[in-house]
């Protein structure tokens, strides 16, 4: 591994894919720090290369502040199988590199860039020959049992481009000690390699005013912001809260945001809480932000129900609202949050009935903790010499 470029000197190139707004805080988190590199980094320190940005939504977004952009295009899956062949035989690796076929690896060469920063949790072959990767999790290990995260094909396909593509990494920014010790342990990766950078609270949320509950229709209602997939725990929810609102004669009720990422579990839970669903529940599917930040203001708090973590966006959006949270007990949400929650158990409804008794009769001081967005890039940013 080349020696570390001396301060001031180093050409940082940004890989940003483009994203859907119903991927939820994946994208969000992205499109957060993004706008903070493109307002404060120097341009000449800079360029941008843009995979899959067909509409030029990037591309305009990046070019408006004067950034040089480079717009690549490649199929996904096709992307996804050269990751899995080079990951696993290596030598062909480097036998494409050496006849020039690695696009990516020879604008590196072109552009004289110094390193790569992959701004969203993204897994390929290296494409260049020194970059930085984000992790956000390694559920294929953690939570395995999903199937969106934990199909045999999905694990064995991930295990191994991840493996190889983090051992290749130049820094590995995670906001987790949980995971830095899987990667340790699993992937023998040294510690020196890692950037500690907790996920930052999205600005929007910190910034904009505050919306008022004339222009709410709902009222008393507690929100859960997550597309629907298994592993973000819709069914022990639902039941209690069910348990919890018929104790309160269906004095609240539940509204639910995300975008319906797999339509038989959608059905599934539809079909289970069919008695007295709307008295329970509202489910208003994807929604544009300035209303879930509506919801947000209107709400009587968060709660948030996911089995997995270990560090997620909506409790952070909840706090930059001074909103109070409910949540589930997820490895990694004390390192994350502190005591600021309610905690429950995710896997007993029982728990989660508890929680909300225990929010609606007591009074659980209101915490909030801010992590910006500036903070977070300046970390990365001093780690490489920028």
């Amino acid at each position: 591994m080349p020696k570390s470029p001396k301060r001031n000197k180093t050409k940082l190139a940004i890989f940003i894919r483009y994203r859907e707004p119903k991927e939820g805080g994946g994208y969000t988190i992205t499109m957060d720090i993004l706008d903070q590199i493109i307002k404060t980094i120097n341009k000449k320190k800079i360029i941008f290369i843009i995979l899959n940005d067909k509409k030029k939504n990037l591309y305009q977004k990046i070019n408006k502040y004067g950034h040089e952009c480079v717009c690549m295009n490649e199929n996904i899956n096709l992307l996804k199988f050269k990751s899995f062949i080079f990951s696993l035989m290596p030598f062909f690796l480097r036998f494409y590199n050496l006849i020039n076929f690695n696009k990516y690896l020879n604008l590196e060469n072109e552009k004289k860039i110094d390193i790569v920063w992959f701004l969203s949790a993204e897994y390929y072959y290296p494409l260049f020959s020194k970059y930085i990767s984000t992790v956000w999790d390694l559920q294929h290990i953690t939570h395995s049992s999903f199937p969106e995260t934990g199909s045999f094909s999905r694990r064995i396909y991930r295990e191994i481009v991840i493996k190889n593509f983090l051992k290749n990494s130049y820094k590995i920014i995670t906001g987790s000690k949980i995971l830095i010790s899987l990667m340790k342990k699993r992937y023998n990766i040294s510690s020196k390699n890692f950037i500690y950078n907790n996920h930052p609270t999205p600005t929007f949320f910190i910034k904009e005013k505050k919306i008022s509950k004339k222009k709410m229709p709902i009222k008393n209602f507690f929100l859960y912001p997550a597309n629907f997939w298994e592993h973000k725990n819709h069914l022990n929810l639902f039941k209690g809260f069910e348990q919890f609102n018929e104790i309160q004669k269906f004095k609240y009720k539940l509204v639910l945001v995300g975008n319906i990422a797999n339509e038989k579990y959608f059905r599934k839970i539809k079909k289970k809480f069919n008695n007295n669903f709307d008295k329970n529940f509202k489910i208003l599917k994807f929604v544009k932000l300035k209303y879930l930040l509506a919801l947000y203001d209107n709400c009587l708090a968060l709660i948030y129900s996911s089995f997995a973590g270990p560090e997620n966006l909506p409790p952070l959006e909840a706090m930059a609202r001074k909103k109070k949270i409910i949540c589930s007990n997820y490895p990694g949400a004390k390192e994350q949050l502190g005591n600021i929650p309610i905690y429950f158990n995710p896997y007993k409804p029982k728990s989660i009935k508890k929680a909300l008794i225990k929010f609606t009769f007591s009074n659980h001081p209101k915490k909030n903790l801010i992590r910006n967005t500036s903070d977070y890039l300046k970390k990365v940013l001093n780690s490489i010499n920028i």
